[in-house]
This record gives C-alpha cells, structure tokens and sequence, in this order.
C-alpha cells in the first residue's frame, strides 16, 4: 500500500493516484509559508502565552511596590507656586497698598466682624419679594363641565360639604382629586377662563344677552372675593337664572367657600329639575354650550348634570 503525497489517500502501489490523479512518485508537496508554520505551531503559541503572563504579573507586582504620590499634598502645592508666581507678577506700586488693606485689616478685626454679623436693610413696600416667598394670588380659574349624576354623587360624598342659601349644593375637593376627576369619562369639559382678583367681583352669564327691550335668559354666576391673602382665598359664590321670558330671576342661591392652593370650589344644582320650558327657552339654551346641557334627555332622566369648578391657579 502506498500513501499519495497530496491528499493522503491510501491504495496499492501505483503511479497515479486514484483520488486525485497526481503522479505520485513526481509530486513535490508545496512549502508552507514562515506565517503559516508559526501560526500551527501549537507549542510556540503555548510559550507566547505563557511569557506573556510571566511579563504581566512582573509588572503588576512592580506598580504594587512603587510610592503613592499623594494628590492632596500635589495640588496644594501647585496652589502655592502659582500664589508665589501671580505675588512676584504684582506690581511693586500695587504691593504697599495691599500691604496697608492687610495691616487696617489686622489691627481691627472687630469692625470687620461687626460688618459682616450686620442685619439686612428692611424690604420696602414696593419691592419685589423674595425668592420662595408666599404671595397672595392674582386671579382665579373658573371652569364648566357636565358631569355624570353618579360620579357628582360620588363627589358628594367625599367632599366637605359647605352650607348653600338656596337650593344649590357644592363643597371642597383636593386638587388631587380634582386631577383624577378630570380624567374620567363621565366628566366633560365646557369651559375653562381666568379671571383677574382686583377686590371687584367676577360676573359670569351663560345665555343669550337680548337688547335692551327684551330681558337675557339664561344662567348668571358671581365670585366675590371677600379675603386674600398668602394663606387662602375666601370667596362667595352666588348664582341664579332668568330663564323665563318676562318674568323675575329665581332659583336665587349663594355660598361662601375658602381655597387654598391645594384646593378646588365645586357648586351644582343652578337648575331644578321641576320647572318647565316652552320651545322658545329651548332654542336660547342651544346658543350657549354650558346650557345645552337643560336641552338633553339626560338631565331631565337625572343622568347628567352642570358643574362648576373654582380654584386659585398653580
């Protein structure tokens, strides 16, 4: 049996090979290259490796005996120098006047600390106030939504409930709360406005203004600022409807309420559910979208309502 030179295949003794055809007893195996001879050599790699690992851990243990420079001590140092460096750099008519600043300075220390223990200069009335400090506000965002009877119902509940003259109802809800609300589906936005506090009461009218022959039907609000201050907010609410043609306002009531900055006014109930209006009324509620809501089936079925929201805005 004879091995070929070129693909190692084994057969009887012959000229030619049968795998690959070379002539056997002619070929001449290439030589391989210096690279590759070093790259398949397993027991020169061993030895690269494992000088390498002798090199690292003599380096190690070397940086592990050297001193550690101590930064601290460097820096102050350097500070020093270039101290040194900008009092060489001064001006020699510079240097008698700070030596005379630094001689008062030593021979009166107590005047200097006098000065500096001192008391501010009182604020005056006009100034502007200080960073943090807590000012009254300056206006109030008054807003309208319609509102699902079980979810005012559920406000009802949790809220603390202020005394009405009349026949409205509303309390205090957080602001938190107020947040959650809002995010509900069964609570709809109408309108959101801002009004300025000027000591001067805020007059709202949801309805349509007629001229001066015919009287405006609809709903009127008043917010009356009674206290304001960096505390809270003391208002009172009133409210009442001309929504009969040729007749007197009624459904007059009125509340007073405290807000905060964390706190939120709510009034409904402007519009029993017992009166009763002709297709005249009817068509004046649709040009104003707050009382559209009157027009619904929902309101008169008790499923949904109009509500006012009253607050000092952030």
């Amino acid at each position: 049996m004879i091995k070929c030179p070129k693909c190692d295949f084994e057969q009887p003794e012959d000229i030619y090979c049968a795998q690959c055809g070379v002539n056997m007893k002619n070929f001449v195996p290439p030589r391989k290259s210096i690279l590759v001879s070093l790259f398949t050599n397993q027991a020169l790699i061993v030895g690269i490796l494992f000088v390498g690992i002798i090199i690292f851990v003599l380096y190690d243990y070397a940086l592990s005996k050297k001193p550690k420079t101590n930064i601290v001590a460097a820096i102050t140092k350097q500070t020093s120098e270039q101290m040194d460096v900008q009092d060489s750099q001064t001006p020699s008519s510079y240097k008698p006047a700070i030596e005379n600043q630094q001689a008062q300075k030593a021979e009166a220390p107590q005047v200097e600390k006098v000065a500096q223990e001192a008391p501010r200069p009182a604020r005056v009335a006009n100034d502007s106030p200080a960073p943090g400090a807590t000012v009254a506000k300056s206006s109030l965002q008054i807003s309208f939504y319609q509102i699902s009877r079980a979810l005012l119902g559920e406000i009802q509940r949790e809220t603390n409930a202020s005394p009405f003259n009349g026949d409205g109802f509303g309390g205090i809800v957080s602001k938190k709360r107020l947040a959650v609300l809002r995010r509900s589906p069964e609570l709809k936005s109408i309108s959101t406005n801002r009004y300025k506090l000027d000591g001067h009461p805020i007059s709202i009218f949801k309805g349509q203004k007629s001229g001066e022959s015919a009287k405006s039907i609809g709903l009127y609000f008043q917010v009356n600022p009674l206290k304001n201050d960096a505390t809270a907010t003391q208002i009172e609410v009133k409210s009442w409807g001309s929504l009969k043609l040729q007749e007197n306002d009624e459904n007059l009531f009125t509340s007073e309420m405290t807000l905060n900055s964390q706190s939120v006014a709510m009034i409904a109930g402007f519009l029993p559910k017992d009166k009763v209006f002709g297709d005249e009324e009817k068509s004046i509620f649709e040009t104003d979208r707050a009382l559209k809501i009157y027009n619904a089936e929902g309101f008169w079925d008790g499923d949904i309502d109009l509500i006012m929201f009253v607050e000092l805005p952030d």
